[in-house]
């Protein structure tokens, strides 16, 4: 992945960058699903405010020996700070403390259906940049991949819908998240995916770092965490394995097929953490398995090489 970044959208989208861009796509969901189980018990004993922040510096410094590997360590002292702090740091880290903020104040159902609009609200972004258009292609992909993620999210349960406040953060954090996608693969070719991947997750966990201490210092919200070897090692392997290799591999996708495609594959996560309770004498759920078939359609459909129309 000594890669350098190329602009986001079609203009990478020959069928060798198809192939790859999609394979890092479900390669990077398939770390982040490693990382459901272990969360569930590392937030037994830790904040998730404190997790937040370990995901994302112990994250960047992970990928430390993977630039140095390259030869790319310098960027580290060369690399435009500045530009990476608003393009990365800024947005990843109002993206992470909205995501955990979010989710403590919002119906579980609800929160679930706004974590799969990643792929709408990416391709808009997209759409107000001038890099793609709004044809039938692509609108009945993103509603077989959104209907697919909400169909293996929620269990069922629409029933239980409801607004707790906390709904809102969690549309900033998608869409900072999004923006930061493109950004950091549109303004920063030059540097390398490693690079960008472990400076602005850095830089991105420092700025959280500042937020939350300070969050925590004036009372509005009391940090605490119990470090045992088990939960340091999970969240090492949080961090560094799930989230930093991760974010490494989603990054180079998007490069490659743009950040809506990349984002289709998102919507598969419930699906590979249903696959990895089976394969520990879990059950298969039906509704995860049709779920990821709609998901994988979307991602089919809007890769399929024939001719579109826009839509008027």
């Amino acid at each position: 992945m000594n890669d350098r970044c190329t602009s986001d959208g079609k203009t990478a989208m020959s069928k060798p960058n198809r192939l790859s861009g999609n394979a890092l796509a479900m390669g990077s969901m398939i770390l982040w699903s490693t990382s459901f189980p272990a969360t569930d018990e590392i937030l037994q004993t830790w904040h998730p405010l404190v997790t937040a922040m370990g995901r994302l510096v112990i994250g960047g410094l992970a990928l430390l020996p993977f630039m140095w590997w390259q030869g790319n360590l310098s960027d580290v002292m060369h690399a435009p700070w500045k530009k990476l702090l608003i393009v990365g740091g800024i947005p990843l880290s109002i993206a992470t403390v909205c995501l955990n903020v979010g989710m403590m104040y919002s119906n579980p159902v609800t929160a679930a259906i706004l974590v799969t609009m990643m792929p709408p609200i990416a391709f808009l972004l997209a759409v107000v940049d001038g890099e793609q258009r709004v044809t039938l292609k692509w609108t009945f992909g993103i509603a077989l991949a959104v209907t697919g993620g909400v169909w293996a999210s929620v269990y069922g349960d629409l029933d239980d819908i409801g607004f707790q406040g906390g709904e809102i953060l969690l549309v900033v954090a998608v869409t900072c998240f999004a923006w930061y996608s493109r950004a950091t693969v549109k303004h920063m070719k030059m540097l390398s995916t490693a690079s960008i991947t472990a400076l602005t997750l850095i830089a991105g966990g420092l700025i959280a770092c500042v937020i939350i201490v300070t969050a925590h210092l004036v009372g509005l919200v009391n940090l605490y965490y119990v470090p045992t070897p088990r939960s340091v090692g999970l969240m090492v392997w949080i961090a560094a394995i799930s989230n930093g290799c991760g974010m490494l591999m989603w990054l180079s996708a998007v490069s490659r097929i743009g950040v809506t495609i990349s984002a289709f594959h998102q919507n598969m996560v419930p699906f590979y953490v249903m696959v990895m309770a089976v394969a520990l004498g879990g059950l298969i759920v039906m509704q995860q398995v049709f779920g990821a078939l709609l998901v994988i359609g979307g991602v089919l459909i809007t890769q399929w090489p024939f001719r579109e129309k826009q839509l008027d």
